[in-house]
């Protein structure tokens, strides 16, 4: 038919779709939705260890703490021992560091120990008792410097609260703070006045309860306070220098440090 029109399907033209140099994030998921990229493969793969291998492994590193703990506890328990360094430190004006020691070596009663009786001063002591060598160092207690060098190369600190005066804020609160910041082992707080300052035994221990709360305030770990006019307690103190094992100080893990005699 003359007046008849179709459309020829060789004329249409299909453009391609659009496609962008750089797709977005969004088009990118949409594309992979569900998919998981597996891992690259090459080079050689790590061996995932057997059962056996990770249980040897850990007796391994068991063993090797074991042997350096061992180690560490021989300098102080073999027959060429070490000295266990304890400085002591009164932390008011009305007790003596050379009475506190005193106290502490006769609650030895078995065994002939000499006193102390110079101030300031290094003394060691053989304590057979507990087969243990104690060095005690009394640094001069109007020189902080002196103080914190003592406690620098000590195993363990002996800090004195006295029953009947406070601790001053500006002497030995400042000694406190001060061998806190530098770094401190093993520190024992003791009460070398409270029976001979408070006869009866409430008052006693209402004492021992208030100068806990301010000792532990600085040590929170603190178990107690030796109260060292008795006998057992001092006996007590004695033995955890000559026994436990002092904290180690990181910083000085890694260096040398000595205690000379005499220069």
């Amino acid at each position: 038919m003359a007046g008849s029109h179709s459309h020829r399907t060789t004329l249409k033209r299909k453009n391609k779709n659009f496609k962008s140099a750089h797709s977005s994030k969004r088009s990118l998921k949409a594309a992979n939705k569900g998919r998981v990229e597996g891992a690259a493969k090459g080079g050689k793969g790590m061996k995932t260890p057997s059962k056996i291998e990770r249980r040897n492994l850990a007796n391994q590193i068991k063993a090797n703490k074991i042997m350096k703990s061992l180690n560490e506890r021989n300098l102080f328990s073999s027959s060429s021992a070490a000295e266990r360094i304890v400085t002591v430190i009164p932390l008011t004006t009305n007790i003596s560091a050379i009475d506190i020691i005193n106290q502490l070596l006769s609650s030895i009663t078995d065994e002939e120990l000499p006193s102390i009786i110079s101030e300031p001063s290094i003394t060691s002591i053989k304590i057979k008792k507990f087969k243990a060598n104690l060095k005690f160092i009394i640094p001069d207690k109007s020189n902080l410097i002196s103080i914190l060098d003592a406690c620098k190369v000590s195993d363990f600190v002996i800090l004195a609260l006295s029953a009947t005066e406070e601790v001053d804020p500006k002497v030995g609160e400042q000694i406190i703070r001060s061998i806190e910041l530098q770094g401190i082992s093993t520190v024992i707080g003791v009460i070398p006045d409270v029976v001979q300052a408070y006869p009866k035994k409430n008052l006693q221990q209402d004492v021992v309860k208030s100068l806990t709360s301010f000792y532990t305030h600085f040590f929170p770990n603190t178990e107690k306070l030796y109260t060292i006019e008795n006998s057992s307690d001092s006996l007590n103190a004695i033995r955890t220098l000559c026994q436990k094992f002092p904290k180690s100080i990181t910083w000085r893990d890694n260096r040398g440090y000595l205690v000379s005699l005499e220069v």
